[in-house]
């Protein structure tokens, strides 16, 4: 490679090197096709504008969606549901304005929503009335108590009878702070009862019984949709959601007398008033019933002699007093007393025997049954399938002897 020829000289501007003194500058150049050269600031890269969010109307349904305060959270997420099955149809929005909306008594209706009154379990009061429910409200107390809300409930009462005043609206803990309140009262929703609360009737009515209706009873609230008609047609033609929070189907009524010994002075009262004598006032309760539960912790004894009311403490009871139990429709029978043996083993398996007559007679229902050897024992209607039943009854009977003999 020749070597690079040496500068000598000032240098010269290559321009004013090959142009006159009264030379006119050249115009800028130009690009082919006319257009001018960018000039040197132009070449510097600038950053390019921000992305400009356009809405793709294949990604959004033609309504908006959404529920207003108060609305319960299972019918919330049955809406979103809908949304999620049909987005070319509905879009889920939270809160604010939306073309349907789920409401509380405001728009055509959708499902009925059953709260009832509750306490802290450990409360003495078993009833109140409408009219102190509403004056409770008001003033944030009654007779019951003080009265505590968690934000749903509080919400969804306020369309009827307006902001709570004077009561607690509690957003943690709820079950603790209402027992710490105590003596304190709720207004929940029928299916988020828990067995820390009591239900109390209101006007003598409760959603608990197996005749309960719920036309007429004050805290039923109307859940509805409202907005575009199309649309709620829409909606309304697609919703698989549920009507109610209760159904009487899922609800099994135990009702349990605990102990219960057939001796001394009850045995002496139901010789001398008769022996059904002691279930006069209990036994609607038992009717009422699904599962109706005692716990006998004595024996019967085909010796067992007349009652002796201020007795000692070895007991047993006489056969006649068997008609009770039968009378009383009892389907579980608790075997875990510790007088079972007070007159021997031979009297236990003994009304274990009286006992699987009973529950595979035709005295007992259409209701299904098990035997779980004298522990716990259903009633069982008598047909060739009973009949395998008192088989197996007389089979574990014989276990229970040689149990206890063992």
């Amino acid at each position: 490679m020749p070597p690079t020829p040496a500068v000598t000289g000032a240098p010269a501007s290559p321009v004013a090197a090959t142009l006159p003194a009264d030379a006119a500058p050249l115009p800028p150049p130009t690009l082919a096709g006319g257009a001018a050269q960018p000039t040197a600031e132009a070449l510097v890269l600038q950053p390019p504008p921000p992305a400009t969010a356009t809405a793709d109307s294949a990604l959004h349904g033609r309504y908006t969606l959404s529920a207003a305060p108060g609305v319960p959270e299972a019918l919330r997420a049955a809406a979103q549901d809908v949304a999620a099955a049909n987005p070319e149809l509905f879009t889920w929005v939270e809160g604010g304005a939306a073309d349907v909306r789920l409401t509380v008594a405001d728009g055509e209706p959708l499902a009925q929503w059953l709260y009832v009154v509750a306490a802290p379990f450990a409360t003495v009061a078993d009833a109140t009335t409408a009219a102190a429910i509403t004056t409770g409200w008001a003033s944030g107390s009654s007779e019951l108590g003080r009265m505590l809300l968690d934000a749903d409930t509080a919400a969804a009462f306020e369309v009827a009878w307006g902001a709570p005043t004077g009561g607690e609206i509690v957003t943690d803990d709820f079950i603790g702070r209402v027992w710490a309140a105590r003596p304190s009262w709720i207004i929940v929703p029928f299916d988020q009862l828990r067995p820390e609360w009591k239900v109390l009737r209101v006007d003598g009515r409760s959603p608990l019984t197996h005749d309960f209706a719920a036309e007429g009873y004050p805290l039923v609230v109307p859940m509805t949709i409202a907005g575009d008609a199309e649309g709620v047609e829409a909606f309304r033609l697609r919703w698989a959601g549920p009507t109610t929070n209760r159904d009487p189907a899922k609800l099994t009524r135990v009702a349990m007398s605990g102990v219960t010994a057939l001796v001394r002075a009850t045995a002496a009262q139901m010789e001398q008033r008769g022996i059904l004598w002691p279930g006069e006032e209990v036994a609607p309760v038992f009717g009422a019933a699904d599962i109706a539960h005692v716990s006998n912790e004595v024996s019967f004894a085909a010796d067992c002699p007349y009652p002796d009311a201020y007795g000692g403490m070895t007991f047993c009871s006489r056969d006649p007093y068997f008609d009770l139990l039968k009378q009383l429709g009892i389907d579980v029978i608790e075997l875990t007393g510790n007088h079972l043996n007070d007159w021997g083993r031979e009297p236990l398996a003994r009304s274990l025997d009286m006992y699987c007559l009973l529950y595979t007679s035709d005295a007992a229902d259409e209701r299904s049954s098990v035997d779980l050897g004298g522990r716990r024992i259903i009633k069982k209607k008598k047909t060739a399938e009973s009949t395998r039943g008192s088989t197996a009854c007389a089979q574990n009977t014989h276990h229970e002897r040689s149990s206890h003999h063992s």
